[in-house]
């Protein structure tokens, strides 16, 4: 993996849930740690003028350092420059060759996490 193009800041946010007091529960949300990643659009948002992307429900692949404590019910908050954080859905996330260098997540943004 190259350092160069870890550019995005990502949170890594895992769930904790408790109590509501009327017999369900509610999940807030926990920092684990603020990472670097490279983070690439694979589909499902609709380009706009300029280069942008409209989020609707846009996938990301992203690639960040090996972490052993973020399993697939964390979610990730990407921390954009312009100030804007996007909440993405870890839709599935592995060690891609199993010598514990990177992590490789897909996840969705503009779902409820």
């Amino acid at each position: 993996m190259r350092i160069g193009k870890l550019r995005d800041r990502v949170r890594i946010d895992r769930p904790a849930h408790t109590s509501d007091g009327a017999g369900g529960q509610v999940t807030t949300w926990a920092t684990v740690a603020t990472v670097f990643a490279e983070l690439m659009p694979t589909g499902g948002g609709k380009e706009l003028e300029g280069g942008l992307i409209s989020i609707g429900q846009q996938r990301f692949k992203l690639r960040m350092r090996y972490r052993a404590d973020v399993p697939v019910d964390c979610r990730l908050v990407w921390l954009r420059s312009d100030g804007d954080a996007v909440d993405l859905r870890i839709d599935s996330i592995a060690d891609p060759d199993g010598r514990r260098h990177e992590l490789v997540a897909f996840a969705t943004a503009g779902v409820p996490t």
